[in-house]
């Protein structure tokens, strides 16, 4: 009897988010894992092979055959790690399938090379006029070239007279492969050092946990404490007991100096995974790493996915960082998915930052993760001394700058000494917002609710949500006056104020404007590594994870950009922010020096971030979370309904509100664990030419809200007005 496969399809609707059984041909070897390609409807899919049995699902004479089958292209690991995401994320299998494979793959793809042409010295008499032959003879006289090339410099043919001449022998074609390697332009830096007893004692429980079948270890370690080496020692380890292994980095921008020091310890050993590689580059590193010959990963999110098979160690740097969390469906957090995979290997799981989330310490005090502390610097800079300037007080003695008078001290005396400073400011662009002073009214995009950017370089207006650009508008578009102003600060106007206040002195500014090409934040880090320039101007790029020894002095600009957002992470992630910037200063052997310009100083998370304490802020804010059931204590679910036509959008929100309240009401369990519920605007109404409404619940954390969660994806999915689309998202990073 013919064996039975159950084939995920690749199709994301969630209508069909099920397994289809396939026979198996006689002459077919298949097995779990391998891409295939089947009858579906009326044409033909591509499909991954989840199960292989011996009994079908449906009727016999319904069944049809796999018509091909490819190579393997997941393990038995990757495929219960789909299973478990469909479930917690509330997502289909394919879209789970889909983050582990790349589409090329998926396609049964392979990685292309450059056809090469060279001469074989055998003679060939050309007739009359051959003149396209004669030119590729004549071409590749000078050596082998690419038949690229040669069709550019050889005009009328030259891909015909290469065929030609093959045939007769006179020249010789073949592929030659491509390395596809990104960053190999960058230097080795760094290697092996003396450990500090305190990395020693974290290297030491590490190796620990991998040879005894694993473990979750929490690394809090002050900025410039050496986590970097702590991660490189206990890769290495893994590596000698013939292990594999992954580390993510939050940033993009970050991944070229770890790029570097991991590559002066593994070399060719070492795989890189983000979202700006080419389709080639992508396609060779996963090959790379699906053959063995790459046996550590180091990346961005989506690396979290790499088919790393026998994995020892998994390393999450900045752990805290909001950008490990997917806001595209599935909406996985890339940390969870690493405990997973560690859990599943036996491996050891590494969670490191100077700034852990509220969530996972408390975690770790409850001992479901193990605490690792290293609070100390290495070196003898010690911790920088960090200012807090009142904006309020700046203003009212008349300075109008967007730099205080301290700042601005600091900035000359950091210059004349020949030293590097960061300016860190949370916008790009050159002002925040351009509004109307006589009737108030900001110029908002026409495609979402929100206020655009100006930007001074291009003379625009820009939305940063959707990327509308516009003029700069000569009257207000409410009242008709003339009294159009730009206010707040972006780091375009920062880079401005510094030319204006020390012209001719070196600045670099790192933002997603001046980062669009490819390995546009390489160079700048480059240059600023290299001395070039005495100043980087940066957003959240620039305020973890890099180390430039000759930075003495880091300015937040305004410190209060988060603090004020409706949400109830705001504290928190001020908190981070300013300890993660701050951490740039000061880091080999000169003092560093931070200054926090802010109009609310007395705020907790300004506060303990220029004291650098964290335990002082973690034990107010974790009151202040339990007081108010915020997460850890709650949970807040919701869907959000999207679309471009308003009415039906308000509606789907209506419908699934209405039959919510039906529901729940005949729970006792659920209405003693619902704390608020409602159906309103999401807080930005209108994004990227959709409007967008939402059913949003806030529970407390109990068995009970795991009920209330799956019904609410339920409703999620029962949306079936044509033009809306419903998502379901548990606690998300952005509450906007």
């Amino acid at each position: 009897m013919a064996q039975i496969a159950a084939v995920a399809v690749d199709i994301l609707a969630g209508e069909v988010d099920r397994t289809f059984d396939y026979r198996i041909p006689a002459e077919m070897q298949v097995f779990c894992g391998q891409a295939v390609r089947v009858p579906f409807g009326p044409g033909r899919k591509d499909g991954i092979v989840i199960r292989v049995k011996d009994h079908a699902e449906v009727e016999e004479d319904r069944l049809k055959d796999i018509l091909s089958a490819g190579k393997s292209v997941l393990s038995d690991e990757q495929i219960d790690l789909a299973l478990d995401m469909r479930e917690k994320y509330h997502a289909t299998l394919a879209a789970c399938l889909r983050l582990m494979v790349p589409p090329q793959v998926r396609a049964g793809q392979q990685l292309r090379g450059v056809k090469m042409v060279e001469l074989t010295g055998q003679p060939v008499t050309l007739r009359r006029g051959a003149l396209a032959m004669q030119g590729v003879l004549d071409a590749l006289a000078a050596g082998p070239m690419a038949l690229t090339e040669l069709t550019r410099q050889v005009s009328g043919g030259a891909a015909g007279a290469v065929r030609a001449l093959a045939q007769k022998g006179a020249v010789r074609v073949w592929e030659e492969g491509i390395d596809h390697t990104p960053y190999k332009q960058l230097e080795n830096q760094g290697g092996q050092v003396r450990h500090t007893v305190q990395q020693q004692r974290a290297i030491e429980a590490i190796e620990r946990a991998q040879a005894g079948g694993g473990g979750a270890f929490l690394l809090r370690g002050a900025t410039g404490s050496g986590k970097t080496e702590v991660y490189l020692t206990a890769m290495e380890r893994a590596l000698a007991r013939g292990k594999g292994g992954i580390i993510l980095v939050p940033e993009i921008a970050l991944t070229p100096q770890m790029v570097s020091r991991f590559r002066a310890r593994f070399g060719d050993a070492l795989a890189v995974l983000h979202s700006r590689l080419s389709q080639a580059e992508r396609l060779q590193q996963w090959q790379r790493i699906k053959s063995r010959q790459a046996r550590v990963v180091i990346g961005a999110r989506s690396a979290i996915f790499a088919p790393v098979d026998d994995i020892g160690l998994i390393v999450v740097d900045e752990e805290h960082e909001h950008s490990y969390v997917s806001e595209r469906t599935p909406c996985y957090d890339a940390v969870e998915i690493a405990l997973w995979r560690a859990r599943r290997a036996g491996a050891a799981a590494v969670l490191g930052s100077a700034t852990p989330s509220l969530e996972r310490y408390a975690r770790a005090i409850r001992g479901e993760l193990t605490l690792l502390s290293m609070p100390e610097r290495i070196g003898t800079g010690g911790m920088p001394q960090v200012s807090i300037v009142d904006l309020r007080q700046e203003l009212a003695q008349g300075n109008r700058s967007i730099f205080s008078r301290e700042l601005i001290g600091r900035m000359q005396r950091c210059l004349e000494r020949g030293e590097q400073m960061m300016l860190f400011v949370n916008r790009r662009g050159h002002s925040t917002f351009v509004s109307c002073r006589a009737c108030g009214q900001a110029i908002e995009c026409p495609n979402c609710d929100v206020a655009e950017t100006y930007h001074l370089g291009e003379q625009k207006l820009k939305c940063h949500y959707c990327g509308h650009i516009a003029d700069l508008p000569q009257v207000c578009p409410a009242c008709g006056s003339r009294s159009i102003r730009h206010f707040g600060a972006g780091t375009e106007r920062v880079e401005q104020e510094v030319a204006k206040l020390f012209p001719g002195t070196g600045v670099l500014r790192m933002d997603r404007d001046t980062t669009v090409g490819r390995d546009a934040y390489l160079d700048i880090l480059e240059r600023f590594r290299r001395r070039e320039a005495q100043v980087l101007i940066g957003t959240q790029m620039i305020a973890k994870g890099l180390d430039f020894p000759m930075v003495t002095l880091v300015g937040v600009v305004a410190a209060d950009v988060t603090l004020h957002l409706p949400d109830f992470r705001a504290q928190e992630k001020t908190f981070q922010l300013i300890m993660q910037v701050a951490g740039r200063a000061g880091r080999a052997e000169r003092p560093g020096h931070v200054i926090v310009q802010t109009y609310s100083p007395e705020e907790p998370a300004i506060v303990c971030a220029a004291a650098h304490d964290y335990l002082g802020f973690f034990e107010g804010e974790i009151k202040r979370r339990a007081d108010s059931q915020y997460p850890p204590f709650g949970r807040y679910v919701r869907i959000v309904f999207s679309g471009e036509d308003e009415a039906k959008v308000r509606q789907a929100a209506g419908q699934a509100y209405e039959a919510w309240r039906q529901t729940s009401a005949g729970q006792q369990q659920w209405q003693q664990a619902l704390l608020f519920d409602g159906c309103m605007e999401a807080p930005i109404r209108r994004l990227k030419q959709k409007f967008r409404y939402q059913v949003l619940a806030r529970m407390v954390e109990c068995p009970a809200a795991d009920q209330m969660e799956g019904e609410l994806y339920r409703l999620a999915l029962a949306c079936k007005i044509r033009g809306v689309l419903a998502n379901l998202e548990v606690n998300p990073q952005n509450m906007m």
